[in-house]
């Protein structure tokens, strides 16, 4: 069986969006996710939806929107956490007096570099 990698665990696998407020991670019965975007657009040509890998069919009741499927918590759990790294960049905004200050670099043996 094949293994995603972490940035394909944060796109949906149908449209390689990433998923966001806009395209929340659902959840299957089938325990599969594809985003809400997907879903809806799936449900619109069929009653119920059927995942696209496993076929299997996720019942939704009468009224029942793709929105009011459940949140992936293990996705969501990786997507609330910011991505930062070294090389991600700052934005800062700068007072109306022209002053601002850059963050300092932390090194391992000083905790401020002088």
């Amino acid at each position: 069986m094949e293994t995603l990698s972490q940035d394909s665990l944060l796109e949906c696998q149908i449209c390689f969006n990433y998923y966001s407020p806009r395209r929340r991670p659902k959840l299957l019965d089938c325990k599969h996710t594809c985003c809400s975007v997907c879903l809806q657009q799936m449900r619109t040509s069929q009653k119920d939806v059927r995942c696209p890998w496993c076929r299997g069919v996720t019942k939704l009741p009468p009224g029942f929107s793709v929105s009011q499927l459940p949140d992936d918590p293990e996705v969501l759990a990786v997507i609330a956490i910011p991505h930062t790294s070294e090389h991600t960049p700052v934005f800062i905004k700068l007072p109306s007096n022209g002053c601002y200050m850059l963050p300092l670099p932390i090194s391992k043996e000083r905790a401020l570099l002088p």
